[in-house]
Formats: structure tokens, sequence, C-alpha cells
């Protein structure tokens, strides 16, 4: 669960997603997508928050769109980035909206290094955009990161492995090999933004 302790950061996707208490998502198949792998967020008392979509792609920028449950308006579009030849890293953008120009990116996470198998890969480096410039990405402002080497538990911290943590992850599957994940997020957190870093390491896990 999340502590109950205010760690307020500033806002990644918008101050409107930043409650004053401590909450809580569940990330699931969404009810009647028996067909796509599109996902229901629901909160706590079980209201629909958020949806999450996979639209089709031709190309290799790989996209996952988290959208509001009751206008379907985008929130925030992620996007992998392909690999270049030999690399061990992995690397997604999240843009506001629908947007995908660099004028609107939010962050980059670049996973390091990739490790065979899937389910052993544990860090996610997360390098904030300011005015949709990354630099030099030296410095890391959250990590997301195994809380041990037999779980499926996670922890989303502020600044390197073993800062503050600011959100919880956690995964089970279920029947048919269907995932869901319960996110518990620190009073002042960014909720979208711990929502779009549970869908960068879903699909992390997924490759």
């Amino acid at each position: 669960m999340a502590q109950t302790t205010t760690t307020t950061t500033a806002p990644v996707v918008d101050a409107q997603f930043c409650a004053p208490h401590a909450t809580a998502f569940t990330v699931a198949k969404a009810p009647g997508s028996w067909f796509r792998r599109d996902l229901a967020v629901t909160d706590a008392g079980g209201a629909a928050v958020m949806r999450v979509e996979f639209p089709l792609s031709l190309s290799f920028r790989r996209r996952v769109l988290l959208l509001d449950a009751a206008s379907r308006r985008p929130v925030v579009t992620l996007r992998r980035v392909p690999s270049r030849i030999f690399s061990a890293t992995e690397r997604w953008e999240a843009f506001r909206g629908s947007s995908t120009s660099p004028a609107d990116l939010l962050f980059a996470t670049v996973e390091w290094p990739i490790r065979w198998p899937p389910s052993t890969r544990a860090t996610v480096h997360v390098h904030l955009a300011a005015g949709g410039d990354l630099g030099e990405e030296r410095n890391t402002d959250f990590v997301v990161t195994r809380r041990g080497n037999h779980t499926r538990d996670y922890a989303v911290c502020r600044g390197s492995a073993g800062g503050v943590v600011v959100a919880s992850l956690s995964r089970t599957i279920g029947r048919f090999g269907r995932f869901a994940y319960a996110v518990s997020v620190n009073a002042g957190v960014d909720h979208a933004f711990i929502l779009a870093l549970t869908m960068i390491l879903e699909e992390s896990l997924e490759d």
C-alpha cells in the first residue's frame, strides 16, 4: 500500500491528477474487450477513471493511449522508440494528450540493461522533460524498481533507487494469462504519471 504521508511532487501530466490524499487504482482488462488489449482503470470505489487503448500501428513505434474514461479524451500518449542495433536499452516517450510533438514531450523512460527472461527486468529510469527538452538525460528523476528478486511488486521512487517511494505497483496474473495491477499512489503525486509508468512497465515485461 502507498504511504499515507504527503510526498508532493510537481505535476508531470497535470495538477488535476494530484490528489491531496493517497489514492488506489486497479488496471485490468476492460469489460467487453475480448479481441483487443484495451484496459480499464478503476478507483478504489470501482468507478472508471481512465481507459488504456493500444492503437494498431504499421510502424515500429508502438503506441499506448491513456484516455479519460468519461470523455474518451486522450490524457497521455506513450510511444516506444525503436532501439538502435545492438542496443541494450528500451526507450519510451510520453506526450501530453494525443500529441507526439517534441513540444508536448512530458518524459522519457530508459530501461537499462535489458535482461532475459523478461520477468527479471526491474529498473526503469525516468527523465522528465522541461519544455519538451530532455537535455542530455544526465539526471534520473524517478525510477521504477522491483522490490525483490522473487516478487511482482514494484516501487516508484523519486530520484535514484532507494529514494522516497511515491507509488507502489503490484502485478498479478489470472486465468488465460490476463494481468492486472493494483496501483497505490501517495498523496500529492500525479496519478496519471504513475499510471503511464505502469503501462510502460507492463509493455516492457510483455516484450
